[in-house]
């Protein structure tokens, strides 16, 4: 009995998936990309800030690259350590560079971001101004 290797063949629903990104996308999300080559980021909202959090494992905090331009919150990652003379049997995980822009609300404080990096995972606070209450007035009916 002969075995023969099984690959599976990966499939191709990246245009169904980007179809899909794209009717469900709130506006945080800048252009499409394949979802395996970004990091995954939960984004919680309470009455006085955002709290985005993004997965970086296997980075350091020199490793990550975080920049406000034109209400855009850019986050990028490129591994500083360099492999050339290693030779791999089998080689799953990738050193490659990944990036994520998210488009800001208008109701953020741009320059009082603030981000801590610990155990892979970013944590960045983006806090919202404060609503002012609109003063009521009385219009007179004539």
């Amino acid at each position: 009995m002969t075995l023969i290797k099984w690959k599976p063949r990966q499939l191709s629903i990246n245009e169904f998936d980007n179809m899909i990104n794209n009717i469900f996308n709130d506006g945080w999300n800048l252009g499409t990309h394949k979802m395996k080559d970004l990091p995954a980021v939960d984004i919680v909202e309470d009455d006085e800030k955002f709290v985005l959090k993004a997965d970086f494992p296997g980075f350091e905090k020199k490793d990550i690259d975080l920049a406000v331009e034109n209400d855009v919150l850019k986050i990028s990652a490129t591994h500083s350590k360099k492999e050339n003379d290693i030779t791999y049997t089998i080689r799953e995980r990738q050193t490659k560079e990944l990036e994520r822009s998210f488009t800001l609300p208008e109701s953020v404080i741009a320059n009082k971001i603030s981000a801590k990096f610990k155990n892979g995972m970013l944590v960045i606070n983006i806090p919202k101004a404060k609503e002012e209450k609109a003063a009521v007035q009385n219009i007179k009916i004539n």
